[in-house]
């Protein structure tokens, strides 16, 4: 309690009863200064000096400082905090014990996860000024409280914490996100990607660091909802080989078409929806989109082998027929295998019955130029066996 003054000063100050009383914690602060005051003149006598009646004015302080210390490390060590990893931050954290404990609350049962990851990764943004203390203490139980529904994945906050803000001060120091989104979006994303949310912050997020902005950012979250489990692979592989179309016009459209396909979209990313780009215009959006709501999964090898191979063909005049058609085609898993087949060995010389049939027999499309590749094929071996004979 005294441990401010002197040794020799101390054991005279512990002589008068009212002192041990105090150090014992059985007086007031405030009673304990009245008898300073009463015996000041004995005090005098024996030694004690402007300097030390001062520094026992502010005891009280310095001795709550050092309860409130020690009750701050008590919580910091219940809830797993890594004091020795970092015991410049620890000591901090321990000065704010009426903070730390409402957090704890705050956290409900994932405050362990909190503590020990949690505040150790938030540390840096805290040291760089780009976050403030208070911000942190409404901030991180908040993250907490909005993982803890996810019942599924018990695993998802001590991710979020550990491997997910990691990735998000990054955003947050170059000013693409601000710590209220950051607080929002972090919980939202490590939910919606479920077992997978690990591989987005260590995979997904790195391999779009170039292509994220300020202005993107909310369609990069809405992306993350629609696709779900699948958004890491979106996120690495899809949006990479896209992103000469990421553009503000094309943001809303590539949403739609990810809520339609769901978590295949980064396989149509990646081999599909590059192929057609050339048809991609405001115009067209809207009936690309009502390909894929109609095939939804299957999307991919409809634009992959169906669009793509007659995009050539496509203009104003005709676009809603082949649009019905892939439509029609789309619904049925056989017809899509059966269009695979002939889309991809169509040739230039069947163009103009392909666009008649679509024209005027969309139904028949498939059926027809089935057995005119089965007759061209035909004719050919005979011709051959002809020329060899």
């Amino acid at each position: 309690m005294f441990d401010s003054l002197s040794i020799e000063k101390r054991r005279i100050l512990l002589e008068y009863p009212f002192a041990r009383a105090f150090a014992a914690e059985k007086l007031d602060f405030e009673t304990f200064l009245d008898n300073i005051n009463e015996f000041k003149p004995d005090l005098i006598k024996k030694g004690f000096t402007d300097s030390d009646f001062e520094t026992l004015s502010i005891i009280k302080k310095v001795h709550d400082r050092q309860t409130d210390m020690k009750e701050g490390l008590e919580i910091l060590k219940k809830y797993n905090f890594p004091i020795d990893q970092d015991k410049k931050f620890a000591y901090f954290l321990a000065t704010h014990s009426e903070d730390l404990q409402s957090m704890a609350k705050a956290a409900g049962k994932n405050v362990v996860s909190m503590f020990q990851y949690g505040l150790p990764e938030i540390n840096s943004m805290l040291e760089k000024e780009i976050i403030t203390w208070p911000q942190i203490v409404n901030g991180l139980p908040e993250m907490a409280n909005q993982s803890r529904e996810n019942t599924d994945y018990m695993f998802n906050t001590d991710c979020m914490f550990k491997f997910g803000i990691p990735q998000f001060n990054r955003l947050l120091e170059k000013k693409i996100i601000t710590w209220p989104q950051m607080v929002k979006d972090l919980p939202l994303m490590t939910k919606a990607t479920g077992p997978n949310a690990w591989r987005l912050f260590f995979h997904g997020i790195p391999a779009i660091k170039n292509l994220i902005t300020k202005e993107n950012w909310p369609h990069i979250v809405e992306l993350t909802k629609t696709s779900g489990h699948g958004t890491n692979d979106l996120f690495q592989y899809g949006l990479p080989v896209i992103k000469e179309i990421l553009t503000e016009e094309n943001w809303p459209h590539i949403i739609e078409l990810t809520k339609a396909v769901g978590e295949d979209t980064a396989y149509l990313f990646q081999v599909g929806l590059i192929e057609i780009k050339d048809i991609l215009t405001e115009e067209n959006w809207p009936y690309i989109i009502k390909i894929a709501k109609a095939t939804g999964k299957h999307t991919n090898y409809v634009f992959y082998h169906g669009l793509a191979n007659v995009k050539h063909l496509i203009d104003e005049s005709n676009l809603r027929n082949f649009v019905d058609f892939f439509v029609y085609v789309g619904i049925s898993n056989q017809r899509i295998m059966k269009m695979m087949r002939i889309f991809n060995v169509l040739e230039p010389r069947t163009d103009p019955l392909l666009l008649y049939l679509i024209m005027f027999k969309p139904k028949l499309v498939l059926n027809i130029l089935q057995n005119v590749i089965c007759w061209n094929s035909y004719r050919s071996i005979l011709i051959r066996n002809w020329i060899f004979f």
